[in-house]
């Protein structure tokens, strides 16, 4: 799962707690970008079911809550394969209701998300300017307020890992698995940061629980075999090459890690 889909999946599922929130307007900006994003970019058939799920869920709660029942007098469906149609509609839902809605709580929920990033780019300005202690300060700081957002922490993972500070980066990325054990984007991740300091066990562990959720996702399995070969584990390695090139033919740096794979065993 590419990061845009693990953004636009994070999104679908925040729909209902917008809702409880009462930021309906926001909760329909959230299933309108994640139905964007699911949109932009080929899904496997794992997450095409997913996505599906979450879109009729978000769709499920949206069309229930009582502002947009009494604002929008049509009842908006959804059938798998009609995404575009009901991106259309939910656009004419939205124009709707910022009309209706352009309350302070949508507006103060947009200057939080703002200021959310601005904190985020600061600190990884600090990294690359190697001002860690910085970096800490204001990384520590938006976790404690932010707790609960999974999407924050994959990021200062990222912007760790871009900086080679790789203890830190696993660390807020395991956190982010805590809050969402069922995203492969995350796993995957965790997995590749435990390969890079040669803890493979924990790597295969993580990569292994991310195959579960997407078996058919033949980069799961490339990853997975660059491991083995770090690891020197060559019949696994060759085991998951010729996995990712079932999955995908085409595979070009599988179909090499295969023939390299072959060579050592």
């Amino acid at each position: 799962m590419s990061k845009v889909l693990f953004d636009a999946r994070r999104k679908l599922s925040q729909v209902n707690s917008l809702l409880r929130q009462d930021h309906v307007t926001n909760a329909i900006e959230f299933l309108q970008s994640g139905l964007k994003g699911m949109l932009s970019e080929p899904l496997l058939k794992s997450e095409r079911r997913e996505f599906e799920r979450l879109l009729d869920e978000a769709l499920r709660n949206i069309m229930s809550n009582q502002k947009i029942k009494h604002t929008f007098q049509l009842q908006i469906l959804y059938q798998p394969g009609s995404e575009h149609k009901l991106q259309e509609d939910i656009a004419l839902l939205a124009e709707l209701m910022e009309t209706e809605e352009a309350d302070d709580a949508a507006i103060s929920f947009q200057h939080q998300e703002e200021e959310k990033q601005h904190r985020l780019d600061e600190g990884e300005q600090a990294l690359v300017a190697k001002n860690e202690d910085r970096a800490n300060i204001l990384f520590n700081s938006l976790t404690k307020e932010y707790e609960h957002d999974v999407l924050l922490l994959v990021n200062i993972a990222e912007a760790y890992e871009k900086t080679a500070h790789l203890d830190e980066a696993i660390n807020f990325m395991e956190k982010a698995v805590l809050l969402d054990a069922d995203s492969a984007y995350i796993l995957n991740k965790c997995a590749i940061l435990h390969r890079k300091k040669r803890d493979f066990a924990s790597a295969e562990k993580f990569f292994n629980d991310a195959m579960k959720i997407t078996p058919d996702d033949p980069h799961l399995y490339f990853n997975c075999g660059r491991l083995y070969a770090d690891w020197e584990k060559w019949t696994k390695a060759h085991a998951s090459a010729q996995k990712a090139l079932e999955l995908q033919p085409d595979f070009n740096e599988a179909r090499l890690m295969y023939e390299y794979a072959q060579k050592r065993l």
